[in-house]
Parts: structure tokens; C-alpha cells; sequence
């Protein structure tokens, strides 16, 4: 990753790099052809802990069987990734947002997850 004159991390080349995966993206018709806001782009390593977090909120199941079996997905994907240095992105996509995580290593995309009418467009 390129860093800025200070050393951080340039964030802009992160989000040419998902731009850039995003539209190569071959495995998520629902993103094909349509117009994308990108709303956040970060780089982010998750560990044990985020993992011990969703099994917990899975075990507790709060907000309902839905949203527990939305992150029992989000666990199952994202496990083999603890540890790794992944981009994560919310994008709206129409009346969607998606979460969408990218390996910038093999600008691939590793877990994608939508969010249906989520800011209230109809």
C-alpha cells in the first residue's frame, strides 16, 4: 500500500483499489451496471475478538432470527480472514447499501453483504 509524505496510509489509493476490483467484480449481478455511491472505504484487520463478538450476538440472538442468521454468515465468511488485512466498504447501490470486504492482496472480494431498503428509498 502507498503511504502519504507522513507515512499514514493513502487512503484514496484504498478506494481506487476497490473501485477497481469492485468493477471487475464478476460474481454479484446485483452490482453489475448499476450506479455506485461509495460511502466508506477503510482498511481493516479484524481478530479473535470480532469472531468471540458474533458468535456471541449469535448465541444471544437479540434482534431476531433474521439478523442472527445474517451474522452467522458474516462469521462463515469472514473467518478464514482473521488476521488479514482486508478493505472494508459500504456502498449504495439503488435502495440498498452493501458491505463489501476486499483482500487488496489478490483484489479479490471476500464477503459481500446487502442491506435491502436500507435508508429508506423506495
Amino acid at each position: 500500500m502507498a503511504n502519504n509524505n507522513d507515512g499514514t496510509p493513502d487512503r484514496t489509493s484504498d478506494e481506487s483499489l476497490f473501485v477497481e476490483v469492485l468493477s471487475n467484480a464478476t460474481g454479484l449481478p446485483q452490482l453489475r451496471g448499476q450506479p455506485k455511491e461509495i460511502l466508506t472505504v477503510r482498511r481493516n484487520c479484524f481478530d479473535e475478538s470480532y469472531l468471540r463478538f458474533l458468535d456471541e450476538q449469535i448465541q444471544l440472538a437479540v434482534r431476531g432470527p433474521e439478523w442472527t442468521e445474517r451474522l452467522r454468515k458474516r462469521r462463515a465468511g469472514l473467518e478464514d480472514y482473521c488476521g488479514v488485512t482486508l478493505l472494508d466498504a459500504f456502498i449504495r447501490v439503488g435502495a440498498s447499501d452493501f458491505l463489501i470486504y476486499v483482500d487488496p492482496e489478490t483484489q479479490t472480494i471476500v464477503y459481500c453483504e446487502e442491506f435491502q431498503d436500507s435508508h429508506g428509498s423506495a
